[in-house]
């Protein structure tokens, strides 16, 4: 994990920001490793004396937006930082690209998917939010090379999202092009009970396509600001 300063804030695009790195594929799976080393100016104020530290800390955590993109980001930070310094995050955004359809059959009929990109994960990120206490801003946004997907998977793939208390600020961006009251007719649970969030439709931006080891990386739509990698 490092602390980059995002130089693109004012552009869409945020899987071309530097801060990201260059994105390439290890069997079929998206990393990223930054062309830019990490910026020690992010923390000089907090590093200066001890008592300027325990002063000073909460507001690297409160004041700042944690733009993640691996899928198990959310994992390693809620294992890196102290309890109370993960529930002092107030904003959060997800860039999560399904490199694997999830909740469906892979091709030859398995229904194994890898860690960091199987369901496991996706279900343990979303229980580990919900816990978070100080989240008042979440987006996530949502990107998958398998882009046709019944109101009933949708519904399945956000179901885990309902964990987040109401009253946030919560908005989910899906690739789907699907009516929100066709996915949550299909939500398990009460009939017809609306998510606790807003659901967006996001086409992918195919006007910046890059193809890496025969896999089409769509971009996203979303700017960047604290990004642990």
């Amino acid at each position: 994990m490092a602390h980059i300063r995002c130089m693109q804030r004012e552009e869409p695009d945020v899987w071309t920001h530097k801060c990201w790195g260059i994105l390439y594929t290890s069997w079929g799976h998206f990393e990223s490793r930054p062309e830019d080393p990490p910026d020690e100016r992010l923390l000089s104020l907090v590093k200066t004396c001890r008592q300027v530290y325990h002063e000073a800390i909460e507001i690297i955590y409160s004041d700042n937006v944690f733009d993640v993109k691996r899928p198990d980001c959310i994992l390693f930070l809620s294992s890196t930082i102290l309890p109370h310094r993960l529930n002092a995050i107030r904003s959060l955004r997800i860039h999560w690209y399904f490199s694997w359809p999830l909740y469906v059959a892979v091709p030859g009929g398995r229904r194994k998917h890898y860690p960091p990109y199987d369901e496991a994960t996706w279900e343990r990120t979303w229980e580990i939010i919900a816990d978070m206490e100080g989240l008042q801003y979440i987006r996530v946004l949502m990107d998958e090379l398998w882009m046709e997907r019944t109101p009933n998977e949708v519904a399945t793939i956000l179901e885990p999202l309902k964990r987040v208390p109401s009253g946030k600020d919560f908005e989910a961006e899906i690739p789907w092009r699907i009516r929100v009251r066709d996915i949550e007719r299909e939500s398990p649970g009460e009939p017809g009970g609306c998510f606790p969030f807003r659901i967006k439709y996001s086409p992918p931006d195919r006007s910046n396509e890059r193809d890496y080891a025969g896999f089409t990386l769509s971009t996203s739509h979303e700017e960047s600001s604290l990004s642990p990698v």
